[in-house]
């Protein structure tokens, strides 16, 4: 079933073109659901590894697909972005080996292709970072500091791609907008977390320790959206728009 945020009606999802109809398995999505607020209940009996274990069979067959129909995560959810953002890498990492398997580690068409291509390419140059990140002497690297994340301001045109071109086109076809939402939240997250660190490291106060705690901060708040979106945004995405819907995204 999918949302229509438009004339706020529900209706089976039927797509043409090659794209894919979306039939989910309700008991399957409840019992992930009660697995999430278990482990996200602060009075719960159980230990964290016994809620894993009551609940390990669901968590091994979570597909990409899944995180787009849990209630968590729905337009009328009760839990506000930020309570999202704090525990979508928790679940993120609990749901990983059932999540990569349905990850591509390439696609046929250029766009997505292209979007791969491009978080490699900025994950590899934040390690290169390390080598001044872990240094002792991290003061004195100010400047190839401030080089390499200058460099980081091209990461922008990135999250435009992804908030002008792609999720107005995947809005359309998905059951809730709410993951999106969080994933242009953790866009300006990084934004603001990146425009704090140009400016401490130009600043003449830059203390050693804040500066390692603000750029590992901003090193794992860019890897995690680059995994939200590589084992979930992009699997689904690819599967829901047609191959002459992927050829306009890639000439705009």
């Amino acid at each position: 079933m999918m949302y229509n945020i438009a004339n706020k009606q529900i209706y089976p999802l039927a797509m043409k073109g090659g794209a894919m109809e979306i039939l989910k398995d309700q008991n399957k999505i409840k019992m992930i659901h009660e697995f999430m607020m278990k482990l996200e209940d602060k009075n719960q009996s159980l230990s964290k590894t016994e809620i894993y274990r009551k609940y390990e069979s669901v968590i091994s067959e979570v597909e990409p697909i899944d995180i787009f129909y849990l209630p968590m995560y729905q337009n009328n959810t009760g839990f506000t972005i930020e309570k999202i953002k704090d525990s979508a890498g928790r679940f993120v990492n609990v749901f990983y080996h059932s999540l990569v398997k349905h990850a591509p580690t390439k696609y046929e068409d250029s766009f997505f292709t292209y979007l791969l291509k491009e978080s490699e390419m900025i994950e590899k140059h934040l390690n290169s970072v390390k080598k001044d990140f872990k240094n002792e002497n991290i003061l004195d690297n100010k400047n190839n500091l401030i080089k390499t994340f200058e460099k980081c301001l091209e990461i922008e045109r990135k999250f435009l791609k992804h908030e002008m071109i792609l999720y107005p086109l995947l809005e359309q076809r998905l059951p809730t907008t709410k993951p999106l939402e969080v994933l242009w939240s953790l866009h300006d997250d990084a934004r603001d977390m990146l425009k704090k660190l140009l400016n401490l490291l130009r600043s003449d106060n830059a203390k050693k320790q804040e500066l390692i705690q603000l750029i590992g901060s901003y090193y794992y708040l860019i890897y995690g959206i680059n995994t939200k979106e590589k084992l979930i945004l992009l699997p689904v995405a690819s599967k829901l728009l047609t191959n002459d819907e992927k050829e306009q995204m890639y000439s705009e």
